[in-house]
Protein backbone atom coordinates (compact mmCIF):
# COMPACT_ATOMS: atom_id res chain seq x y z
CA UNK A 1 0.00 0.00 0.00
CA UNK A 2 2.96 2.33 0.92
CA UNK A 3 4.51 1.89 -2.49
CA UNK A 4 0.89 2.51 -4.66
CA UNK A 5 0.55 6.25 -2.35
CA UNK A 6 4.11 7.11 -2.99
CA UNK A 7 2.95 6.85 -6.85
CA UNK A 8 2.04 10.76 -8.61
CA UNK A 9 -0.15 10.27 -11.21
CA UNK A 10 -0.35 13.22 -13.95
CA UNK A 11 -3.93 13.23 -15.42
CA UNK A 12 -1.90 14.07 -18.82
CA UNK A 13 1.69 14.65 -20.03
CA UNK A 14 3.90 15.09 -23.05
CA UNK A 15 7.03 13.76 -21.70
CA UNK A 16 7.15 10.15 -23.08
CA UNK A 17 10.22 10.01 -20.61
CA UNK A 18 7.91 10.61 -17.75
CA UNK A 19 5.07 8.32 -18.53
CA UNK A 20 7.85 5.66 -19.18
CA UNK A 21 9.21 5.86 -15.65
CA UNK A 22 5.77 5.76 -13.96
CA UNK A 23 4.73 2.92 -15.72
CA UNK A 24 8.25 1.43 -14.56
CA UNK A 25 7.13 2.50 -10.76
CA UNK A 26 3.65 1.17 -11.37
CA UNK A 27 5.13 -2.61 -12.43
CA UNK A 28 7.47 -2.63 -9.43
CA UNK A 29 4.48 -1.62 -7.14
CA UNK A 30 1.83 -4.71 -8.80
CA UNK A 31 -0.05 -2.45 -10.61
CA UNK A 32 -1.52 -3.38 -13.63
CA UNK A 33 -0.33 -1.82 -16.77
CA UNK A 34 -2.45 -1.70 -19.71
CA UNK A 35 -0.56 -0.10 -22.62
CA UNK A 36 0.84 -1.55 -25.30
CA UNK A 37 4.67 -0.90 -25.26
CA UNK A 38 4.68 0.26 -28.58
CA UNK A 39 2.35 3.17 -28.05
CA UNK A 40 5.17 5.09 -25.89
CA UNK A 41 8.20 5.89 -29.16
CA UNK A 42 6.72 9.49 -30.18
CA UNK A 43 4.26 11.97 -29.89
CA UNK A 44 3.06 14.38 -32.29
CA UNK A 45 2.78 18.44 -30.96
CA UNK A 46 -0.91 17.99 -30.81
CA UNK A 47 -1.50 15.10 -29.20
CA UNK A 48 -0.75 14.50 -25.20
CA UNK A 49 -1.17 11.28 -23.21
CA UNK A 50 -3.90 10.99 -20.64
CA UNK A 51 -3.37 9.32 -17.64
CA UNK A 52 -5.76 7.33 -15.93
CA UNK A 53 -6.38 4.67 -13.05
CA UNK A 54 -8.92 2.26 -11.56
CA UNK A 55 -9.40 -0.18 -9.34
CA UNK A 56 -11.97 -3.56 -9.64
CA UNK A 57 -13.81 -4.51 -6.74
CA UNK A 58 -13.08 -8.12 -5.15
CA UNK A 59 -16.60 -8.42 -3.76
CA UNK A 60 -18.11 -11.18 -5.75
CA UNK A 61 -21.47 -9.31 -5.34
CA UNK A 62 -20.34 -6.01 -6.88
CA UNK A 63 -20.21 -7.69 -10.31
CA UNK A 64 -16.81 -7.34 -11.54
CA UNK A 65 -15.17 -10.08 -11.46
CA UNK A 66 -15.87 -14.20 -11.14
CA UNK A 67 -14.33 -17.12 -10.45
CA UNK A 68 -12.54 -18.72 -13.37
CA UNK A 69 -13.29 -22.31 -13.10
CA UNK A 70 -11.26 -23.61 -15.92
CA UNK A 71 -7.80 -21.50 -14.86
CA UNK A 72 -6.25 -22.28 -11.24
CA UNK A 73 -2.47 -22.32 -10.20
CA UNK A 74 -1.64 -24.63 -7.91
CA UNK A 75 -3.82 -23.57 -4.87
CA UNK A 76 -4.54 -20.04 -6.27
CA UNK A 77 -7.77 -19.18 -7.59
CA UNK A 78 -8.26 -17.29 -10.68
CA UNK A 79 -11.11 -14.24 -11.63
CA UNK A 80 -11.85 -13.42 -14.63
CA UNK A 81 -13.38 -9.56 -15.10
CA UNK A 82 -16.96 -8.97 -16.19
CA UNK A 83 -18.55 -7.25 -18.95
CA UNK A 84 -18.68 -4.30 -16.79
CA UNK A 85 -15.28 -3.97 -15.71
CA UNK A 86 -13.72 -4.23 -19.27
CA UNK A 87 -15.76 -1.68 -20.58
CA UNK A 88 -14.98 0.46 -17.68
CA UNK A 89 -11.50 -0.27 -18.50
CA UNK A 90 -11.48 -0.26 -22.17
CA UNK A 91 -13.89 3.06 -22.13
CA UNK A 92 -12.80 6.71 -23.40
CA UNK A 93 -11.64 8.09 -19.84
CA UNK A 94 -9.61 5.15 -19.66
CA UNK A 95 -7.54 3.51 -22.44
CA UNK A 96 -10.00 4.78 -25.25
CA UNK A 97 -10.73 2.10 -27.22
CA UNK A 98 -13.37 3.41 -29.94
CA UNK A 99 -15.67 0.78 -31.58
CA UNK A 100 -16.57 0.87 -35.30
CA UNK A 101 -20.09 -0.62 -35.28
CA UNK A 102 -20.48 -0.38 -38.95
CA UNK A 103 -17.87 -2.70 -39.40
CA UNK A 104 -18.73 -5.13 -37.19
CA UNK A 105 -21.74 -7.64 -37.16
CA UNK A 106 -22.27 -11.62 -37.57
CA UNK A 107 -20.03 -12.79 -40.32
CA UNK A 108 -22.23 -16.05 -41.14
CA UNK A 109 -25.29 -17.76 -39.48
CA UNK A 110 -26.81 -21.02 -40.04
CA UNK A 111 -28.69 -23.53 -38.30
CA UNK A 112 -25.08 -25.27 -36.42
CA UNK A 113 -23.10 -22.12 -36.98
CA UNK A 114 -22.64 -18.34 -36.30
CA UNK A 115 -19.42 -16.33 -36.92
CA UNK A 116 -19.40 -12.09 -35.10
CA UNK A 117 -16.64 -9.88 -35.81
CA UNK A 118 -15.91 -7.01 -33.57
CA UNK A 119 -13.77 -3.71 -34.79
CA UNK A 120 -12.10 -1.13 -32.34
CA UNK A 121 -9.34 0.88 -32.41
CA UNK A 122 -7.17 3.02 -30.32
CA UNK A 123 -5.54 6.43 -31.17
CA UNK A 124 -1.82 6.14 -31.81
CA UNK A 125 0.97 8.73 -31.42
CA UNK A 126 0.74 10.23 -34.79
CA UNK A 127 -2.98 10.63 -35.17
CA UNK A 128 -3.81 7.49 -36.69
CA UNK A 129 -6.52 5.23 -35.49
CA UNK A 130 -5.08 1.29 -35.15
CA UNK A 131 -7.55 -1.55 -35.40
CA UNK A 132 -8.11 -4.41 -33.40
CA UNK A 133 -10.55 -6.99 -34.62
CA UNK A 134 -12.32 -9.74 -32.70
CA UNK A 135 -13.80 -12.77 -34.12
CA UNK A 136 -16.07 -15.21 -31.57
CA UNK A 137 -17.93 -17.94 -33.07
CA UNK A 138 -19.84 -21.44 -31.90
CA UNK A 139 -20.12 -24.53 -34.14
CA UNK A 140 -23.36 -26.23 -32.54
CA UNK A 141 -21.76 -29.45 -34.26
CA UNK A 142 -18.37 -29.15 -32.20
CA UNK A 143 -20.47 -28.54 -28.84
CA UNK A 144 -22.93 -31.22 -28.95
CA UNK A 145 -19.73 -33.27 -29.25
CA UNK A 146 -17.70 -31.49 -26.51
CA UNK A 147 -20.82 -31.61 -24.32
CA UNK A 148 -21.63 -35.34 -24.90
CA UNK A 149 -18.23 -36.29 -24.15
CA UNK A 150 -18.52 -34.22 -20.91
CA UNK A 151 -21.74 -36.23 -19.78
CA UNK A 152 -20.39 -39.39 -20.79
CA UNK A 153 -17.47 -38.89 -18.13
CA UNK A 154 -20.16 -37.88 -15.49
CA UNK A 155 -22.90 -40.69 -16.54
CA UNK A 156 -19.89 -43.59 -15.82
CA UNK A 157 -20.62 -42.88 -12.06
CA UNK A 158 -24.63 -41.97 -12.40
CA UNK A 159 -26.54 -43.43 -9.54
CA UNK A 160 -30.50 -43.78 -9.72
CA UNK A 161 -33.06 -44.89 -6.72
CA UNK A 162 -33.31 -48.09 -5.91
CA UNK A 163 -35.59 -50.08 -3.77
CA UNK A 164 -35.94 -48.81 -0.69
CA UNK A 165 -33.99 -45.15 -1.28
CA UNK A 166 -30.77 -46.95 -1.87
CA UNK A 167 -28.78 -45.83 -4.56
CA UNK A 168 -28.03 -47.81 -7.51
CA UNK A 169 -25.63 -47.81 -10.71
CA UNK A 170 -27.34 -46.37 -13.61
CA UNK A 171 -28.26 -48.99 -16.36
CA UNK A 172 -26.72 -48.28 -20.13
CA UNK A 173 -30.33 -47.19 -21.25
CA UNK A 174 -30.61 -44.68 -18.09
CA UNK A 175 -26.97 -43.22 -18.62
CA UNK A 176 -28.00 -42.90 -22.67
CA UNK A 177 -31.52 -41.18 -21.88
CA UNK A 178 -28.98 -38.99 -19.47
CA UNK A 179 -26.47 -37.53 -21.88
CA UNK A 180 -29.00 -36.86 -24.26
CA UNK A 181 -31.10 -34.90 -21.85
CA UNK A 182 -28.34 -32.84 -20.73
CA UNK A 183 -26.63 -32.19 -23.90
CA UNK A 184 -29.94 -30.71 -25.79
CA UNK A 185 -30.50 -29.13 -22.75
CA UNK A 186 -27.07 -27.37 -23.09
CA UNK A 187 -27.48 -26.98 -26.26
CA UNK A 188 -31.08 -25.36 -26.49
CA UNK A 189 -29.40 -22.86 -23.90
CA UNK A 190 -26.98 -21.76 -26.58
CA UNK A 191 -28.82 -21.14 -29.28
CA UNK A 192 -31.80 -19.31 -27.23
CA UNK A 193 -29.17 -16.53 -26.65
CA UNK A 194 -26.23 -17.26 -29.44
CA UNK A 195 -25.71 -13.93 -30.86
CA UNK A 196 -25.12 -12.16 -27.08
CA UNK A 197 -22.18 -14.81 -26.60
CA UNK A 198 -20.56 -14.53 -29.49
CA UNK A 199 -21.16 -10.55 -29.80
CA UNK A 200 -19.49 -10.37 -26.45
CA UNK A 201 -16.96 -13.22 -26.64
CA UNK A 202 -16.01 -10.67 -29.96
CA UNK A 203 -15.56 -7.47 -28.04
CA UNK A 204 -13.66 -9.15 -25.33
CA UNK A 205 -10.83 -10.17 -27.62
CA UNK A 206 -10.39 -6.43 -28.90
CA UNK A 207 -10.47 -5.27 -25.29
CA UNK A 208 -7.99 -7.76 -24.41
CA UNK A 209 -5.83 -8.08 -27.38
CA UNK A 210 -5.86 -3.53 -27.74
CA UNK A 211 -5.15 -3.22 -24.37
CA UNK A 212 -2.98 -5.94 -22.58
CA UNK A 213 -5.70 -7.46 -20.77
CA UNK A 214 -4.83 -11.26 -19.34
CA UNK A 215 -7.71 -13.28 -19.54
CA UNK A 216 -8.04 -14.13 -15.33
CA UNK A 217 -6.28 -13.02 -12.57
CA UNK A 218 -5.22 -13.49 -8.99
CA UNK A 219 -7.28 -12.07 -6.53
CA UNK A 220 -3.96 -10.25 -5.28
CA UNK A 221 -3.87 -9.17 -8.55
CA UNK A 222 -6.87 -7.65 -8.76
CA UNK A 223 -6.24 -5.58 -5.79
CA UNK A 224 -3.97 -3.75 -7.14
CA UNK A 225 -4.68 -1.02 -9.14
CA UNK A 226 -5.23 -0.82 -13.14
CA UNK A 227 -2.97 2.26 -14.73
CA UNK A 228 -3.64 3.07 -18.28
CA UNK A 229 -2.34 5.61 -20.94
CA UNK A 230 -4.51 6.55 -24.10
CA UNK A 231 -3.51 9.21 -26.74
CA UNK A 232 -5.39 13.02 -26.65
CA UNK A 233 -5.64 16.09 -28.91
CA UNK A 234 -3.97 18.90 -26.91
CA UNK A 235 -5.77 21.60 -29.08
CA UNK A 236 -4.13 25.35 -28.19
CA UNK A 237 -6.74 27.32 -26.60
CA UNK A 238 -4.59 30.15 -26.15
CA UNK A 239 -6.13 31.22 -29.83
CA UNK A 240 -9.29 32.44 -30.66
CA UNK A 241 -9.88 29.81 -33.74
CA UNK A 242 -9.23 26.60 -31.55
CA UNK A 243 -11.77 28.16 -29.00
CA UNK A 244 -14.46 28.78 -31.43
CA UNK A 245 -13.73 25.55 -33.30
CA UNK A 246 -13.96 23.16 -29.74
CA UNK A 247 -17.26 25.46 -28.62
CA UNK A 248 -18.52 24.88 -32.20
CA UNK A 249 -17.93 21.21 -31.96
CA UNK A 250 -19.89 20.72 -28.70
CA UNK A 251 -22.55 22.23 -29.45
CA UNK A 252 -22.99 20.16 -33.29
CA UNK A 253 -22.82 17.28 -30.89
CA UNK A 254 -25.14 18.50 -28.54
CA UNK A 255 -27.55 19.06 -31.34
CA UNK A 256 -26.68 15.62 -33.30
CA UNK A 257 -27.45 14.04 -29.71
CA UNK A 258 -30.50 16.03 -28.37
CA UNK A 259 -31.83 17.73 -31.82
CA UNK A 260 -31.54 21.05 -29.64
CA UNK A 261 -28.52 23.26 -28.60
CA UNK A 262 -27.26 22.27 -25.04
CA UNK A 263 -28.49 24.37 -21.76
CA UNK A 264 -27.31 24.21 -18.35
CA UNK A 265 -27.73 21.65 -16.06
CA UNK A 266 -26.99 20.48 -12.14
CA UNK A 267 -23.63 18.59 -11.71
CA UNK A 268 -24.19 14.95 -11.29
CA UNK A 269 -23.13 13.48 -7.88
CA UNK A 270 -19.80 12.64 -7.67
CA UNK A 271 -20.88 9.82 -5.77
CA UNK A 272 -23.67 7.94 -7.14
CA UNK A 273 -26.55 5.72 -4.56
CA UNK A 274 -24.40 2.40 -5.86
CA UNK A 275 -28.34 0.65 -6.19
CA UNK A 276 -28.16 3.13 -9.28
CA UNK A 277 -25.75 1.00 -11.01
CA UNK A 278 -26.92 -2.25 -9.85
CA UNK A 279 -29.04 -2.30 -13.10
CA UNK A 280 -25.82 -2.71 -15.34
CA UNK A 281 -24.15 -5.21 -13.27
CA UNK A 282 -26.49 -7.50 -12.93
CA UNK A 283 -27.27 -7.57 -16.46
CA UNK A 284 -23.66 -8.17 -16.83
CA UNK A 285 -23.69 -11.21 -14.09
CA UNK A 286 -26.65 -12.52 -16.08
CA UNK A 287 -24.76 -12.50 -19.41
CA UNK A 288 -21.68 -14.52 -17.71
CA UNK A 289 -24.11 -16.74 -16.35
CA UNK A 290 -25.59 -17.24 -19.74
CA UNK A 291 -22.79 -17.93 -20.88
CA UNK A 292 -21.91 -20.98 -19.36
CA UNK A 293 -23.47 -24.52 -19.08
CA UNK A 294 -26.56 -25.89 -16.92
CA UNK A 295 -23.83 -27.24 -14.27
CA UNK A 296 -21.75 -24.70 -14.28
CA UNK A 297 -24.98 -22.54 -13.56
CA UNK A 298 -25.57 -24.89 -11.16
CA UNK A 299 -22.76 -24.58 -9.14
CA UNK A 300 -22.71 -20.49 -8.81
CA UNK A 301 -26.08 -20.52 -7.76
CA UNK A 302 -24.94 -23.39 -4.68
CA UNK A 303 -22.15 -21.41 -4.42
CA UNK A 304 -23.97 -17.84 -3.73
CA UNK A 305 -26.64 -19.52 -1.80
CA UNK A 306 -24.22 -20.62 0.45
CA UNK A 307 -22.96 -17.56 0.58
CA UNK A 308 -26.04 -16.14 1.05
CA UNK A 309 -27.04 -18.14 3.83
CA UNK A 310 -30.13 -18.47 1.11
CA UNK A 311 -32.05 -21.83 2.30
CA UNK A 312 -31.90 -23.27 -1.42
CA UNK A 313 -33.18 -26.68 -0.78
CA UNK A 314 -36.22 -24.98 0.74
CA UNK A 315 -36.69 -23.67 -2.84
CA UNK A 316 -35.94 -27.08 -4.87
CA UNK A 317 -38.40 -28.66 -2.79
CA UNK A 318 -41.12 -25.94 -3.88
CA UNK A 319 -39.84 -26.27 -7.67
CA UNK A 320 -40.07 -29.91 -7.00
CA UNK A 321 -36.66 -30.74 -9.68
CA UNK A 322 -32.82 -30.66 -9.28
CA UNK A 323 -31.10 -27.32 -10.14
CA UNK A 324 -29.96 -28.92 -13.05
CA UNK A 325 -33.13 -29.59 -14.39
CA UNK A 326 -34.68 -26.19 -13.62
CA UNK A 327 -35.90 -24.49 -16.40
CA UNK A 328 -33.42 -21.64 -17.76
CA UNK A 329 -35.66 -18.37 -16.90
CA UNK A 330 -36.25 -20.07 -13.07
CA UNK A 331 -32.57 -19.86 -12.80
CA UNK A 332 -32.15 -16.66 -13.66
CA UNK A 333 -35.01 -15.60 -11.27
CA UNK A 334 -33.07 -17.11 -8.62
CA UNK A 335 -29.74 -16.02 -9.63
CA UNK A 336 -31.37 -12.54 -9.87
CA UNK A 337 -33.02 -12.76 -6.33
CA UNK A 338 -29.81 -13.71 -4.77
CA UNK A 339 -27.70 -10.75 -6.23
CA UNK A 340 -30.15 -8.58 -4.10
CA UNK A 341 -29.26 -10.17 -0.87
CA UNK A 342 -26.09 -9.32 1.03
CA UNK A 343 -23.76 -11.65 2.68
CA UNK A 344 -24.36 -13.67 5.59
CA UNK A 345 -21.75 -12.89 8.57
CA UNK A 346 -18.86 -14.68 9.05
CA UNK A 347 -19.02 -15.91 5.28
Amino acid sequence: MAEEKSLTIPSMSTDLTEVKNLFDEAKKAGWNVLIPETLIVGLADQYALAIAQTTISTDLTDGEIYPDDNAEISDKKRYRLHKTALMRISGPYMAGLKWWPKESGIETITRDYIAFKSVGSILSPDGQEVPFVGHDDLDFLVLEEKYRESYLTKAKNLKKDGDKGAKRPATDKEKEEYITYCVKRDLMQKREHKLAIVETGAMERVIRGAIGLKNSYSLAQLKKPFITARVVQKPDFSTKTSRDQAISGGNQAAKNIFGKEPIDVPPASQNPNRDEQKPNEVESQVADFMNSTHDEQAATLERMAKQKGYFLDDWLKKVGKPLTEVVTTRRIELLKHLLTLEDKKGA
